[in-house]
């Protein structure tokens, strides 16, 4: 199969593929091995006739040719390689990757990135050649930048005068990695390039000095970064630097440093649950919060949201954010990621109804007026009388865990920016249904449960493990326990039943689960089971 990259070399067409199909080939060439393979991946990567996320696909996984991850990547399958040696591809290496080294953008940066992280010798390369190479302009920031750390690698005479002055480059990539080097191979330099970036206009560029400056030794550094947390204080500072300043005053030990901080810190409102997150409404990132959107493995923000009117990927528990940015503001999308129940999106709202009679109902709170509401309970949705409800819990957020405590605040200000970001569209009208009558008459009335006491008779713990991929057995009927029994304290099932509350939007109002959403809580045995469950 590896074989038939060869219909893909530079200059080649090849039979039609769609990209998955030629991902296949990439990974059957890298799993394969040998140098043979490793110089298909090396000629597909240069065939510009190819889609350029393929052809960085082929770099990065000769990037990790060495050390192979334990799973598949292109099945998903745990499939470990083991440790491969340099020693039988390096050649290769050096003599196929020339022709990339002619290219520009990512595909040149990568290719540098691989004659550095293998120690490629190539003729051009040397210390004179990427000079020369830094000096051209249209090859974009990343590879320039690449070049820059191949040169440093190299440590000419002149190294830290060529890194002062691409630390004041219009490119601001560049600038950044050269200001970063420039604080490892000449530090006396480094706080004068950091002023200047601070005050170049470049966000980027600004935010990577003002994180710089948090490491860099003496009294000066010290004294730039306490003024930039008093001129946070007074309003004067840019605000897409404002959390790179609060995080570099919090590594500096100078005690001017650490009282500017505290005075900072007492100046945040103590009942502004938002206060220590404002930092976070302004520099972020689009691109880096577009993939946290997608990808965050904790946030799992696409488990309950789409972003369009379409058949997209998303799930349907809370509000759709097509044109969520045209609608709201930054302090809005921060405040519904912090305090989600500070206002819940209308229609998706989850309440708890207790009715004269006794019986409960939860749901999502869809529309309201003087006598009625509509109560959305998994398909059904049921119009009840107010009159009938002796008690209702405020509406709460599905949103469980806050995003505060999932995400860091350099993800959240890039969340944030992303989500301003969406412009376009609005979310689609939801359909229109008539909501069915509900009689709370008809509703059961939830008992309190006396606590289950462990029969005498009861098959040790052992005998009753089974295996996860078997059905469970039916329940055993058991002779009643004698023992006395003491009742559940109403205030305990009260407190469990508003703490469920938060649960609803994945299992359901009735802990009956939501498909692919989230498992059935009710009847389960890992909840009404033995104990050891």
């Amino acid at each position: 199969m590896a074989a038939l990259l060869d219909e893909y070399s530079t200059g080649s067409q090849g039979r039609p593929l769609s990209r998955m199909m030629l991902r296949r080939l990439l990974h059957s060439a890298f799993r394969v091995g040998g140098p043979e393979n490793a110089a298909r991946l090396l000629r597909v990567a240069a065939n510009q006739a190819l889609d350029e996320n393929e052809r960085l696909e082929a770099l990065r996984l000769l990037s990790v040719w060495t050390s192979p991850p334990e799973v598949d990547q292109s099945l998903g399958r745990y499939a470990p390689l083991g440790k491969r040696d340099l020693s039988g591809i390096k050649r290769t290496l050096e003599r196929e990757i020339v022709p990339l080294l002619s290219r520009k953008g990512r595909i040149l940066a990568a290719a540098i990135g691989l004659v550095t992280r293998y120690d490629l010798s190539i003729e051009g390369l040397d210390p004179a050649g990427l000079a020369t190479l830094l000096e051209v302009e249209d090859l974009g920031g990343e590879a320039r930048s690449k070049a820059l750390e191949l040169l440093v690698k190299h440590d000419p005479d002149n190294i830290g005068e060529t890194l002062t002055r691409f630390a004041d480059d219009k490119d601001s990539r560049l600038a950044s990695r050269a200001l970063e080097l420039l604080v490892e191979k000449a530090p006396e330099a480094a706080l004068a390039a950091a002023r200047s970036a601070i005050t170049s206009g470049q966000t980027d560029r600004a935010q990577r000095a003002w994180m710089v400056a948090a490491d860099l030794p003496g009294d000066e550094a010290a004294s730039l970064v306490e003024s930039g947390l008093r001129d946070l204080m007074a309003g004067t500072l840019d605000p897409a630097v404002a959390l790179e300043v609060v995080e570099a005053a919090g590594k500096r030990e100078e005690k001017k440093v650490r009282d500017a901080m505290q005075e900072y810190l007492g100046s945040l409102p103590a009942d502004d649950p938002l206060a220590a997150y404002r930092v976070t409404l302004a520099g972020g990132n689009v691109e880096r919060g577009h993939g946290i959107f997608h990808t965050h493995p904790a946030a799992q923000c696409l488990r309950c949201h789409r972003i369009d009117q379409g058949h997209s990927e998303g799930g349907e528990a809370g509000p759709n954010l097509a044109g969520i940015g045209k609608r709201h503001d930054a302090e809005y999308l921060l405040e519904s990621l912090i305090e989600p129940n500070a206002e819940v999106a209308p229609g998706f709202g989850v309440v708890s109804l207790t009715f004269a009679n006794g019986a409960t109902k939860s749901g999502v709170l869809v529309s309201e007026t003087e006598e009625t509401l509509d109560l959305l309970e998994g398909s059904d949705l049921w119009q009840v009388r107010k009159l009938d409800i002796k008690e209702r819990s405020k509406p709460v957020s599905a949103m469980a865990p806050p995003m505060g405590a999932v995400l860091r605040k350099r993800e959240i200000r890039d969340l944030v920016a992303w989500l301003v970001s969406l412009r376009e569209g609005a979310p689609p009208e939801p359909p229109q249904r008539k909501a069915k009558p509900l009689d709370p008459a008809t509703l059961p009335v939830a008992v309190a449960q006396a606590n289950p006491q462990p029969s005498e008779s009861a098959p040790p713990k052992s005998a009753r493990v089974r295996r996860l991929d078997t059905p469970a057995p039916a329940a055993e009927a058991r002779e009643p326990v004698s023992a006395p029994t003491t009742e559940i304290d109403p205030a305990v099932m009260e407190a469990g039943k508003n703490a469920f509350i938060l649960c609803i939007g994945c299992h359901g109002p009735e802990g009956q689960g939501m498909p692919a959403v989230g498992p059935p809580l009710a009847g389960s045995e890992w909840v009404n089971g033995p104990p050891e469950n």
